[in-house]
């Protein structure tokens, strides 16, 4: 899906996926007929994908700044890549 924002193009084909609420009940996929996924672009901007399988709903994209992205990765329960990527200067050594 691609949606356009203040001129900037979101597309969850060029973003990697770092969370949503995705899981395997034994039937389907989606949880309650919805899912969120949260996505990090290449350019370190931040959005939500909802979708829906609900009759006269429609997915939709919803970009959101660093902290919110933080509380929702929180908030999310499957993690797929870090939300962030560690620097030599942050690693403490164990």
């Amino acid at each position: 899906m691609k949606a356009i924002f203040s001129g900037k193009m979101y597309s969850t084909d060029a973003a990697m996926v770092a969370a949503s609420d995705r899981y395997w009940d034994g039937d389907s996929w989606e949880r309650n007929g919805r899912n969120i996924y949260l996505y990090k672009t290449k350019r370190g901007a931040y959005f939500l994908h909802h979708t829906t399988s609900w009759p006269g709903e429609q997915e939709r994209i919803e970009p959101i700044g660093e902290e919110a992205a933080s509380e929702w990765y929180d908030k999310l329960p499957e993690h797929f890549y870090g939300y962030v990527e560690p620097s030599d200067d942050i690693i403490e050594e164990a």
